[in-house]
């Protein structure tokens, strides 16, 4: 049993516990736009959020914080947000799941951080979050309906527009060849196809290619290109279909390969292959081109190539020579001189000066056997 000295004492001691406790409270609706508090880099956004105290804390105690994006959907409905507000999405930001309260403060922040490649997904509109504060600890209470903040950023003014990043090929339309942009192979040509992410570069990110067999045919309809065809998806590789951006890059390159014979088997045609961008774990597509129509033109590769590159090796004929024959018995006879295109030091290399029949192939320095049918070289 307490004696009348001790409970008087508990009794003060409850007494002064009451009297330090605090209604806490949160202002129901913040905007972020022009001259709002904030910090913006190059991956997220950072709101800070304030706390009120009816007055000064007494003593330190905690406050659970939880987010629901629910809350801003029946908002929208209820017309207390505007038609078109978007709620920001679980992944796409944080926050602490608890409040610590220091002593002595009539109010105290916590941040929101929110993506920034999600507010650049949703530029031009706003976003909002509901955030709700609940069970405050060592008696505290929470204000009658001042449990819940909504956060409304506003994109467009949080973020100017020269800022956005966006991700894109640089032109709707590659032609090839043009200044260095392939590479050719014993049997395949590379094409080296540019990507490029505009604003400030951060963090790694991938992006989705997938080849768009509709973006080359309507580059036909409109009237684009003429003599052109369509080349089938199985007849080209754009590799696993993702380009990888490394960090602080703001450039990266898809290789798309294709048979070289193939395109060669068809001179009098140019070859569309359609790509488009999409999914990309960070920012947007779009800026300059979503999608892209690479242009190869046959034609062109079957003649001498003026570029970066000196010359372009292609068969003689227009189709490679296929070596036929059985295992263990003479092939057919396998024309020499009938080399590839190229010139010097990519279809051949000869040092000295031409001899034999000189008539064949007046430009090259092969000395060619003067055999009918041509298919003899020597001396070189």
């Amino acid at each position: 049993l307490f004696t009348s000295c001790e409970k008087e004492k508990l009794d003060d001691v409850l007494s002064k516990e009451q009297l330090g406790n605090v209604a806490v409270s949160v202002a129901t609706k913040t905007e972020i736009g022009t001259g709002s508090t904030f910090t913006l880099t190059g991956g997220e956004l950072t709101v800070p959020v304030t706390v009120e105290f009816s007055s000064a804390t007494a003593k330190a105690f905690t406050v659970q914080l939880s987010a629901n994006s629910d809350t801003v959907a029946n908002l929208i409905s209820a017309g207390t947000l505007a038609t078109g507000t978007v709620a920001i999405t679980s992944g796409s930001f944080s926050i602490p799941t608890v409040l610590n309260v220091p002593i002595g403060v009539t109010k105290t922040t916590f941040n929101l951080v929110v993506s920034r490649s999600f507010l650049e997904i949703n530029y031009g509109k706003s976003v909002a979050l509901a955030i709700k504060m609940t069970n405050p600890a060592k008696g505290n209470t929470i204000a009658a309906g001042k449990d819940v903040a909504i956060v409304t950023i506003k994109t467009s003014e949080a973020i100017a527009a020269e800022d956005v990043h966006y991700i894109g090929f640089t032109a709707n339309t590659l032609l090839i060849p043009d200044n260095n942009n392939f590479i050719l192979g014993s049997q395949d040509i590379t094409i080296k196809v540019p990507i490029v992410l505009t604003g400030l570069a951060g963090p790694t990110f991938t992006v989705d290619v997938t080849k768009d067999a509709a973006a080359s045919q309507l580059l036909i309809s409109n009237g684009g290109i003429a003599n052109a065809e369509v080349m089938t998806s199985d007849r080209f590789s754009v590799g696993n279909g993702k380009v990888i951006f490394d960090p602080s890059k703001n450039s990266a390159t898809l290789s798309v390969t294709t048979n070289f014979a193939q395109l060669m088997a068809r001179t009098n045609k140019k070859w569309l292959l359609g790509l488009t961008l999409s999914n990309p774990t960070k920012y947007q597509t779009g800026g300059v081109a979503k999608s892209i129509v690479v242009v190869i033109d046959a034609n062109y590769l079957s003649r001498p190539y003026v570029g970066n590159e000196a010359t372009l090796a292609r068969p003689y004929t227009g189709t490679p020579f296929v070596i036929s024959g059985t295992i263990n018995q003479a092939s057919e006879m396998i024309p020499a001189a009938i080399y590839d295109e190229g010139g010097e030091g990519v279809a051949f290399h000869d040092n000295g000066g031409k001899d034999g029949a000189t008539a064949f192939r007046p430009n090259d320095l092969v000395d060619i056997g003067n055999y009918i049918p041509r298919s003899v070289v020597g001396w070189t």
